[in-house]
């Protein structure tokens, strides 16, 4: 995702938070109102922050978003929403997947999320990828009296890729590898 893309970006969460207001800390309305630069910004990648997309053909079907804590050692995500006709396809483990894999190379060690507890299919969908209940709950920061769950799982840290060399068997051996 890049700053060209907020015009998709602003449109998906809208459909987000207007499909599923219960489910965001944030409200339809407060985000109708943010400015376009706000969007681009929000679009565009940081060592910080990242938001991924999951699209199918040239529509955007899904995001979530990964934001570092202030030391840098867990990486938050947040913001995810699949459009409920494409639920329950892998979209929804890909986003939170992806936003692992960022928070790996990032240097993060593990990966924060909380969801609505109530909400069974995306404690599924997060277990599913790796993410375990801590056994933590607060209110929602818009509406107390709904509860949300802390959910996390390690990050494995990046691993080099490391090609093996087969010699050609028909070349003559590297004298400098002679015993």
């Amino acid at each position: 995702m890049g700053p060209d893309e907020w015009r998709r970006l602003r449109a998906v969460r809208l459909r987000a938070l207007s499909g599923a207001p219960g489910a965001f800390a944030s409200r339809l309305e407060h985000e109708q109102a943010r400015a376009a630069g706000e969007w681009r910004r929000w679009a565009t990648p940081t060592a910080a922050r990242t938001t991924f997309a999951a699209v199918e053909g040239p529509r955007w079907v899904g995001i979530a978003t990964g934001v570092l804590d202030e030391r840098g050692d867990v990486a938050d995500l947040v913001g995810m929403w699949v459009d409920p006709d494409r639920r329950r396809r892998g979209a929804g483990r890909s986003l939170a997947l992806a936003v692992v894999g960022w928070a790996a190379t990032a240097g993060a060690a593990e990966v924060r999320l909380w969801v609505v507890g109530e909400n069974a299919p995306a404690r599924l969908c997060y277990e599913r990828a790796g993410f375990r209940a801590t056994g933590r709950v607060q209110p929602l920061p818009r509406d107390a009296a709904v509860l949300e769950v802390e959910m996390r799982r390690a990050v494995e840290p990046p691993t080099a890729r490391v090609r093996s060399h087969r010699p050609d068997p028909r070349s003559a051996p590297d004298p400098a590898l002679a015993d």
